[in-house]
C-alpha cells in the first residue's frame, strides 16, 4: 500500500475487513453519489444439486470523483495484470 495518496498520509489500519464478491451487480447514481452493489453466489440448499442465487453483500457509496478514479486506476491494473478489459453486454457477466 502506497504511504501518500496525492498529499495525503495514508494510515494502514490492520482490523480493516477485507470483503469477498464474485460480482458487481448493480451501478447507480443517486443524489449525487455512485452506489455499486456487489454479490457472492450461493447455494439455496446445502446439499447438491441446489439453484445457486446471487445474494446481495454489499454496497460502495462513493463521490463520482472517486469513482471515476477507482475506474481509472482499476482499469489499469488489471492492464498490468494481463487482463484487459472488454467491453460486455449490460446485464451479462464477463467471463
Amino acid at each position: 500500500m502506497a504511504d501518500k495518496w496525492g498529499d495525503l498520509p495514508v494510515v494502514s489500519n490492520a482490523f480493516s475487513a477485507d470483503v469477498f464478491a464474485d460480482e458487481a451487480i448493480g451501478f447507480e447514481n443517486i443524489n449525487g453519489t455512485i452506489r455499486i452493489t456487489f454479490a457472492v453466489a450461493k447455494m439455496a440448499e446445502p446439499v447438491p444439486p441446489s439453484p445457486v442465487h446471487m445474494v446481495s453483500i454489499g454496497r460502495l457509496v462513493i463521490a463520482p470523483n472517486g469513482a471515476r478514479n477507482l475506474a481509472v486506476q482499476l482499469f489499469q491494473f488489471l492492464k498490468d495484470q494481463g487482463f484487459d478489459p472488454a467491453p460486455i453486454e449490460p446485464g451479462k457477466p464477463a467471463n
